[in-house]
């Protein structure tokens, strides 16, 4: 594969993707975590593994897999401390193709296929 800027794609190797990644999912929550329970957080993410598929001057796209780890709480915090409610964690695969601003790190283009808990 060619690329357009060497310097991006050195930029690409040092980019902070777990992070970009968890600051994603939770302002962008994906419908199929958001709905396993009454309240979810997200733990963690963990990159599998990804490709570049493309970069341009300032964006990069890219494809491949990863590991989200999430709390799950069912009913309220007060449920839970009164032992009506139940709290539990769960891992969950991912596959995602998102595009990173490089300016800001932030995605601005996310596809997640999120499979079962």
């Amino acid at each position: 594969m060619k690329y357009k800027n060497d310097g991006n794609y050195a930029m690409i190797k040092s980019l902070p993707l777990e992070r970009i990644m968890f600051a994603d999912m939770q302002n962008n929550m994906p419908q199929e975590i958001d709905s396993l329970c009454t309240h979810v957080i997200i733990d963690s993410i963990s990159i599998t593994k990804y490709n570049v598929i493309e970069i341009a001057d300032e964006t990069v796209k890219l494809i491949g897999s990863g590991i989200v780890c999430v709390e799950l709480q069912f009913g309220s915090h007060s449920d839970c401390l009164n032992g009506d409610g139940l709290e539990d964690e769960c891992s969950i695969d991912f596959t995602f193709e998102i595009s990173v601003d490089l300016s800001t790190n932030t995605v601005i283009e996310r596809e997640y296929d999120i499979h079962e808990c």
